[in-house]
């Protein structure tokens, strides 16, 4: 009888030791599977962003007009509401301005028709007279109507939406667009934008809602300032932090030094640390001076053996998170240069 029992014991506690072994083989399984996938959809979120980010720009629009960084946790202080937008709650807003480029012969007139407009007279901060050429042939056709475009002179831009135009007269009305917050005005009152260049883009804004966590996309094409399925796309989900860096050729060597900290040439890639172009170690940086972008994302997938609060996660100048209760959480960056910068490194 002793036996038996000894036996029934030895099979029991070789059972269990079994059970166990499976299930912390099945649990290690799960967590470097999700953690796996998480790598790989970030991985291909980052490479989808660059591509986005490396199409800003062009024609007559300066990259540093193309590219509006609002930093959400910069020296810890979150970027506020904007338009439709909350606050960014310690992600980053990132919006891109790419210029439209088409030219075509228009018959009809037989003149070429392109995306860009000379300004010949600032009617009122809301009209603008556009040039005609020797005979009587207005610049603006059909594809200006109800766009978002630039106005750029010299270094000074502004973002406006085409609300209206007169073909004509060869007049346009015009109001602030999506990125007009990101405007570098000419100096003197009233503005004036004679013989600025008028220019078709679009306008994208990608932002996190820290309640869904969604990346999302929003394009306004027709100025509605409205969240909605017409203007906003998911790019993906369970993602609990979105930061971007700006890299500036200070010292114009070709290289935009990375340091981690707020002695380097990288804006908005130091943790806690204060950070904007006039100030510190960027005391004497223009606008035009950059040349790299840094993008980062947080991902999360579920991961049974990830305690709450364990090992927080935290990427550029962003916030640490830590890891919610049986969720994993992978940060990942990376670098790119947008075209036309003229950086090697």
């Amino acid at each position: 009888m002793v036996e038996v029992l000894i036996s029934v014991m030895i099979g029991s506690i070789t059972l269990l030791l079994v059970v166990t072994l499976n299930v912390s083989a099945t649990t290690n399984f799960i967590h470097y599977r999700e953690k796996s996938t998480a790598q790989e959809e970030s991985s291909y979120l980052l490479s989808n962003l660059a591509k986005k980010i490396q199409m800003a720009g062009g024609g007559p629009l300066a990259l540093s007009s193309s590219i509006w960084v609002e930093d959400g946790n910069n020296g810890n202080k979150t970027c506020p509401a904007r338009g439709p937008f909350g606050a960014c709650n310690g992600s980053d807003r990132l919006t891109l301005i790419r210029y439209e480029s088409f030219s075509f012969v228009d018959l009809s007139v037989d003149a070429m028709q392109t995306s860009s407009c000379l300004v010949t007279k600032t009617l009122s901060p809301t009209s603008l007279q556009i040039f005609k050429d020797s005979t009587n042939n207005c610049c603006l056709n059909a594809t200006f109507k109800n766009k978002q475009a630039m106005l750029i002179l010299n270094g000074s831009y502004g973002q406006r939406y085409i609300r209206s135009m007169d073909l004509g007269s060869c007049q346009v009305t015009i109001e602030p667009g999506p990125a007009a917050g990101h405007d570098i005005l000419p100096g003197g009152a009233p503005v004036s934008w004679d013989n600025a260049s008028l220019n078709v883009v679009t306008v994208s804004t990608y932002y996190l809602d820290p309640k869904t966590h969604f990346l999302m996309q929003y394009i306004d094409p027709l100025n509605t300032g409205t969240l909605d399925n017409t203007t906003t796309q998911v790019m993906a989900d369970q993602v609990y932090d979105f930061q971007v860096a700006l890299g500036y050729d200070i010292n114009s060597d070709g290289v935009v030094a990375d340091a981690g900290s707020a002695t380097d040439e990288w804006l908005y890639n130091a943790p806690g640390a204060a950070e904007a172009l006039g100030v510190g170690n960027f005391l004497n940086t223009v606008p035009n001076m950059l040349a790299m972008v840094e993008v980062g994302v947080i991902l999360g997938h579920p991961d049974p053996g990830v305690a709450a609060g364990s090992l927080p996660a935290q990427i550029l100048n962003g916030p640490s998170i830590p890891f919610p209760s049986g969720w994993n959480l992978i940060g990942a960056t990376t670098k790119l240069m947008p075209r036309n910068s003229q950086i090697f490194k």
